[in-house]
């Protein structure tokens, strides 16, 4: 999992990197387009495509044949029960191609989510900073938040939450920029990423110890040691908002509807049916 998330991580800065603006929308469109090509060809090379272009013809033509004798009552009625396996027969050719092409794109919008689905603070804005643990919390006088750059401030003390077990910190957006804070509980220090700005920028909400979804799910930072006392430290960033006009979308959703028109577009010119 190490090596994917490795991967996966520089191919998406290398695709969204150079689209850091303010607005989302370049962003949001390039991976539609990229994501859509992509997805495409996992469905053409997992796919008969002969067989598909046949048993959607015959489909058609069962529905035709219930129009053109739409007052023939016996042919109407015979020729329902003929639609639905001509359907049946069709859908049947779309389930393993379909199915592969859903993994893919599921790894990839855990990707987009890093960029998409949150925003980094804005200089100002507080930040909470959540700290877990696998067995008590550690006393006060153990627990210490440091910012090793100039982008965020430390502004409270520890807040202790026994039955979690969890600490809370307050902190402070200071600067635009890429830094980290870190939390030491005794003799373990974790490291956690914290980024600051205006401009589309991936941001790692949760660092936490190995686990396959964890590591899955929270793909951009290295896993804590399995060892340490701390659990996992998550840093609540704002939800982003994207509009259209002056209507609030989910960046989901946005991204769903480019995919599909994408996909009616570049069909034709990759040669894909379905």
């Amino acid at each position: 999992m190490r090596y994917y998330n490795w991967l996966s991580n520089h191919v998406a800065d290398l695709m969204l990197g150079p689209l850091g603006f303010e607005s989302p929308w370049p962003g949001l469109i390039a991976a539609s387009i990229l994501t859509t090509a992509v997805l495409l060809v996992i469905f053409k090379k997992f796919s008969n495509q002969e067989r598909i272009r046949k048993k959607k013809a015959v489909a058609m033509a069962r529905v035709m044949e219930l129009l053109l004798f739409q007052h023939d009552l016996s042919v109407s009625l015979t020729a329902c029960g003929r639609i639905l396996v001509a359907q049946v027969l069709y859908l049947k050719e779309l389930l393993l191609p379909f199915g592969i092409a859903a993994v893919a794109c599921t790894l990839v919008l855990i990707q987009l989510a890093c960029w998409l689905e949150f925003r980094p603070f804005r200089p100002g804005e507080p930040v909470l900073l959540e700290v877990r643990f696998r067995g008590e919390v550690p006393a006060a006088g153990q627990l210490v938040v440091s910012s090793t750059s100039d982008i965020v401030h430390v502004e409270t003390g520890v807040l202790r939450i026994p039955t979690t077990p969890e600490a809370d910190w307050r902190l402070r957006a200071v600067a635009p920029g890429a830094g980290w804070v870190e939390v030491r509980a005794g003799r373990d220090v974790v490291r956690k990423s914290v980024t600051v700005g205006q401009r589309l920028h991936k941001v790692s909400r949760v660092r936490s110890q190995t686990g396959f979804w964890d590591a899955l799910l929270h793909p951009v930072e290295e896993p804590i040691d399995p060892s340490a006392a701390i659990r996992r430290v998550e840093i609540h960033y704002p939800k982003r908002q994207i509009y259209v006009g002056s209507t609030e979308v989910d960046w989901l959703v946005a991204f769903f509807v480019l995919t599909v028109l994408f996909g009616l577009v570049l069909k034709r010119p990759m040669n894909v049916e379905f």
